[in-house]
């Protein structure tokens, strides 16, 4: 049966001509990959190391299906080689240093986050890892950091986040704000902050009658376009929609979001100026102790209970419901969080 996916046929076509054609092969490889289509993908790669064993898209290639897997012993050789095949490359050092971050092998991350930065010094991603890594707590990542964790894995995102991690936030953070909006009264306009692919678009469009999503992610906003749940869509980051929206939003979503961001003053004082009188903010944290908030090694901000009180009280909001959740699984380990609804004091 021929392949319903025209550049996968393309590509085909173009192997029969020339089958030690390493890039295309490389290519279909990436092509499978990005469709889900992991032992299709690995096939294509391996025909492409058979003929150059240090070819570099299919070594990256493998490394990171295996990293996506669980696979991180065998992503640990297929990048190990890539290093030695191609020392002066430092996106290859960087992948090197992220594969040896899932490990735990955190002082030998550090050495390659290092050695990535003198082949790059502009990599502002390596930066900001080596500077949690060294315990830093960096305030906020960079955006470019932001977009490089979603952007290459928008077409498998869902089915990676749903079955590989079991997160389901969106429908517990949405079932929690239907228990406490009593009246089933839909909100005018909502406004999913950070939406990604639109799986809390999914979960909260039956609670609001106008669904805005934003996100800095182009290749995550495309996705959720497709799900036809926002009526409204924008690329963009979070803090500069705020500056720039006329609206006054009804409801603020935020699932998954705080923990791409860390210090959280600067989001909550631009919400604030933009929510309507009662509005509610709902959002989901991943929770530590200690007073505010902390960059974890996993690249990720953990945010305590106190931090968000305090937020709440300085900027004008009522903790209406906090409730403790396990927001996804780590390497198999459930991840604890919180799930909150904030109430928008009145106001003048």
């Amino acid at each position: 049966m021929p392949p319903t996916d025209p550049v996968i046929a393309a590509c085909l076509e173009a192997l029969q001509r020339n089958p030690h054609d390493t890039e295309t092969l490389a290519r279909l490889g990436a092509l499978h990959h990005a469709r889900g289509e992991m032992e299709q993908a690995r096939t294509f790669y391996f025909r492409a190391l058979g003929i150059d064993p240090a070819h570099f898209d299919s070594l990256a290639g493998l490394g990171k299906l295996s990293r996506e897997v669980g696979l991180l012993e065998e992503a640990e050789g297929f990048y190990r080689t890539l290093t030695e095949a191609h020392p002066h490359r430092a996106d290859a050092w960087y992948d090197l240093g992220n594969l040896l971050r899932d490990l735990r092998k955190l002082e030998r991350a550090c050495t390659v986050f290092r050695k990535t930065l003198t082949l790059n010094p502009t990599d502002e991603r390596a930066r900001h890892l080596l500077s949690v890594l060294e315990g830093q707590n960096p305030q906020t990542p960079p955006d470019a950091y932001v977009q490089s964790l979603f952007d290459p894995v928008a077409e498998r995102f869902d089915h990676h986040l749903v079955h590989r991690l079991r997160y389901h936030t969106p429908e517990h953070l949405a079932k929690l704000a239907r228990e406490l909006r009593a009246s089933g009264e839909r909100f005018g306009t909502a406004l999913d902050l950070g939406c990604g692919t639109g799986l809390s678009g999914l979960a909260f469009r039956s609670l609001a009658k106008h669904l805005a999503g934003v996100d800095l992610a182009p290749n995550m906003v495309a996705r959720a376009r497709l799900k036809g749940v926002y009526d409204a869509l924008t690329v963009s980051g979070l803090n500069a929609f705020l500056d720039t929206t006329r609206n006054h939003w009804d409801l603020f979503i935020a699932t998954d979001v705080f923990i791409y961001i860390g210090a959280l003053e600067t989001l909550f004082e631009k919400a604030t100026l933009r929510a309507a009188p009662g509005a509610w903010f709902a959002f989901s944290t991943e929770s530590v102790e200690g007073p505010d908030f902390e960059a974890l090694p996993t690249g990720r901000y953990a945010h305590s209970m106190f931090y968000i009180q305090k937020l709440a009280d300085r900027f004008g909001w009522e903790v209406a419901a906090c409730r403790g959740t396990d927001i996804r699984e780590e390497h198999g380990d459930p991840v604890p969080g919180h799930l909150f609804i904030l109430k928008a004091r009145n106001r003048p």
